[in-house]
């Protein structure tokens, strides 16, 4: 369990702010926070094109919750260091002040249409298995054991 309110928010995952690093709802949260940041830096401009950790928190400030602009900032410089550490991105000057970041490759996983295609073969293999109704069960049991963090609406409308 989160100690400050400022972390909850923030779906923090460092063990030093007193988080539950076993907590799902926070490991999705960060993750698709990620996600954002990384969808959100470019692989190919010129370099001064690229963006800066202040034009990201102008774009992506929401995403951190109802806090200061300095915890933002701080939490945004975490998540940075953490897809730098994944290599997914990196400092295109690090030289050079302020410093810009550039995505190293173009994640196929990240594509729209491969991730329908994959969407949609699932479906199709489960549905020789499974009835409609024994997947809606397994759907509910599902949203149960994350802790129903996201709306089922909301879920289920990305299956196809």
């Amino acid at each position: 369990m989160c100690i400050s309110p400022i972390c909850h928010r923030l779906g923090c995952l460092r063990l030093e702010d007193g988080l539950d690093v076993d907590d799902p709802h926070r490991q999705i949260v960060r993750a698709e926070r990620l996600r954002r940041l990384e969808d959100l830096i470019p692989i190919n401009q010129a370099s001064n094109d690229y963006p800066d950790s202040n034009q990201l928190l102008l774009v992506l400030g929401d995403i951190y919750g109802e806090v200061t602009q300095a915890v933002q900032y701080r939490a945004l410089k975490r998540d940075l260091e953490a897809l730098i550490k994944g290599e997914k991105i990196e400092v295109v000057n690090p030289k050079h002040k302020p410093f810009r970041y550039r995505r190293i490759r173009d994640d196929i996983a990240n594509d729209s249409l491969v991730l329908q295609y994959v969407l949609k073969q699932i479906h199709d293999q489960v549905s020789l298995f499974a009835t409609e109704r024994q997947l809606n069960r397994l759907w509910e049991r599902l949203l149960t054991d994350i802790g129903g963090c996201y709306d089922p609406r909301h879920l289920r409308g990305s299956v196809p």
